[in-house]
């Protein structure tokens, strides 16, 4: 896995995921923590191919209770 192959919003995805994933204290990215990152992207296309734009903060809310 080559990370300078990947688009920039995924290069940026996986940079939030780190983030969500040791501000809370968790030492690795897990799918959670990239599932949460792609939702919380404002110009990415995971929520657009979802279409659950507006419906899209309670699965938010619960992606952050499960971390």
């Amino acid at each position: 896995m080559i990370p300078q192959n990947f688009t920039q919003k995924s290069q940026e995805a996986l940079q939030h995921a780190a983030q969500i994933s040791h501000a809370n204290g968790q030492p690795q990215v897990e799918p959670p923590h990239l599932f949460l990152s792609l939702l919380e992207q404002e110009e990415g296309v995971v929520l657009s191919v979802l279409k659950i734009n507006i419906m899209a903060w309670p699965i938010i809310n619960f992606a952050k209770c499960t971390e």
